[in-house]
């Protein structure tokens, strides 16, 4: 596989794409992971309403500092509001002479209540004082329409698990 490879996961919340890639970061040594889920929690404070685009202009940021190291990158960035965005990200890429990779990743409206009411309760029970979006909040980004590109691989999570799924992206690449 390039050593200059991104592998981005894409998708709406709770289709498996951290848990996707814990499995691909198990898998592929050496990749670097630029999450921004992780970022976020180094605010003191973070709220995705007043947040969330300095976030993403931090996650780019990031994501171009590791690009410069030549090391594969796992990126988990929300979905793209538009090409434009999406082309921000691929523009760096190309510019360090990366060959990026798009796999979108769905599951039934079902699936993704049950799993988002799961991890509110795993929230709730652990005394977590995270702020996340309310069950409301949540129901109506599973209407927002985002960016995906035409060449990006779509996988349906409602019944596999991060490791199949962490397989068949390898698969792909491979």
């Amino acid at each position: 596989m390039n050593k200059k490879v991104i592998i981005s996961l894409t998708g709406r919340s709770c289709t498996g794409k951290s848990t996707i890639g814990d499995a691909i970061k198990q898998k592929y040594n050496g990749i670097y992971t630029v999450d921004y889920d992780r970022v976020k929690r180094q605010l003191s404070g973070y709220n995705h309403e007043v947040d969330a685009a300095d976030m993403r202009t931090l996650s780019l940021g990031f994501f171009e500092v590791v690009c410069k190291l030549g090391k594969p990158i796992l990126l988990l960035v929300p979905p793209f509001y538009d090409e434009a965005q999406y082309l921000e990200y691929k523009k760096v890429a190309d510019s360090f002479g990366y060959d990026f990779h798009v796999f979108e990743f769905t599951a039934s409206r079902d699936v993704l209540i049950k799993r988002y009411r799961e991890r509110l309760e795993g929230i709730e029970k652990a005394g977590n004082k995270v702020l996340i979006k309310t069950e409301e909040e949540y129901l109506k980004t599973l209407d927002t329409p985002y960016f995906v590109p035409k060449n990006a691989v779509l996988f349906d999570t409602s019944n596999d698990g991060g490791e199949a799924m962490a397989d068949k992206v390898l698969n792909v690449l491979s």
